[in-house]
């Protein structure tokens, strides 16, 4: 089986629809981490990336990355979470268009 080392996706602030991936953990992990970046072909440089982990519906931990940046959370306890979201979106803001949301170096122990 091949691994995933990253994963990429248009995300918009002028829009209410985040993108979500999910990964079914069942407490089968204890740590999560993660890199971020906008993409490098945004519709403004203002535009910021933001990057949420929720168990269901509880948020755990999340990360805001500015245009030209890179950013990550690092060993986030994932040891009692059932269903891990990975939710990208624009940082809330007025409609300034859309950028990549590209996650990478992601991994689980």
């Amino acid at each position: 089986m091949g691994e995933v080392t990253g994963l990429a996706t248009l995300v918009s602030d002028c829009s209410n629809r985040d993108e979500v991936v999910e990964f079914r953990a069942n407490g089968d992990w204890d740590t999560f981490s993660f890199r971020a970046a906008p993409g490098v072909e945004a519709d403004s440089s203002d535009l910021e990336l933001t990057v949420d982990l929720y168990n269901g519906s509880d948020f755990i931990d999340g990360v805001t990355v500015a245009y030209g940046k890179t950013g990550g959370l690092q060993d986030v306890d994932i040891s009692e979470v059932s269903a891990l979201k990975i939710v990208a979106r624009v940082k809330d803001g007025e409609c300034q268009g859309e950028t990549q949301a590209v996650l990478y170096d992601m991994s689980v122990t």
